[in-house]
């Protein structure tokens, strides 16, 4: 059983002193997503997939904000006038 010996190792870590809270979250993201991929495939997919989307809502407001500051830029002009 899979998820076992993973709560097993997690517990392991846990009680030995590991408490580096990025190597934590880390493990108990790859158990969840082990046990939703077994227990609810469809749940998975559709995490995968908002993932991506986000991701590609990330990318495009930065290509939007350096846009927006080329545009700026090449109008020579300021927003926001010296007080």
């Amino acid at each position: 059983m899979i998820v076992g010996t993973n709560m097993t190792i997690y517990r392991t870590l846990e009680t030995e002193g590991f408490q580096c809270e990025g190597f934590l979250s880390g493990l108990e993201a790859q158990l969840l997503g082990i046990v939703v991929r077994k227990e609810r495939p469809d749940l998975e997919e559709q995490k995968d997939s908002l993932v991506r989307s986000i991701a590609a809502g990330k990318k495009k407001l930065v290509e939007l904000e350096d846009e927006i500051l080329r545009s700026v830029d090449w109008s020579g002009h300021l927003i926001l006038p010296y007080k």
